[in-house]
């Protein structure tokens, strides 16, 4: 399988999953959100797995037509921001966190 049909399979989060987790309730594993379809003005509950993603969203192609996939970059960034997250939500303020946590935080933004 070649690396651009990879990537163009691949569920490219724009609105990061560890977002959307934040506003989700049910099961770590199965957490769900109410999405609103403005096309069909219709609302359903539905996994954070599969909303505000496109396949191959962060996959695009340089000038020399080589194309390049910008979510593993953006993977690391989110990855560390994450558990920095999860640490704010949880006391609550900025001041509470480790200069590392607010740095992950500050990287992400």
């Amino acid at each position: 399988m070649s690396e651009r049909y990879r990537q163009a399979r691949e569920r490219q989060h724009y609105v990061p999953q560890m977002l959307l987790r934040h506003f989700a309730t049910g099961r770590r594993k199965n957490r769900r959100l109410f999405v609103f379809d403005k096309h069909c003005a219709a609302v359903r509950f539905q996994s954070v797995r599969d909303v505000a993603h496109e396949r191959g969203y962060y996959s695009v192609k340089r000038s020399d037509g080589v194309w390049v996939d910008l979510e593993p970059n953006l993977s690391e960034i989110e990855s560390s921001a994450s558990a920095s997250l999860d640490a704010l939500v949880t006391a609550g303020t900025l001041a509470a966190l480790p200069r590392a946590k607010y740095m992950d935080l500050l990287a992400f933004v």
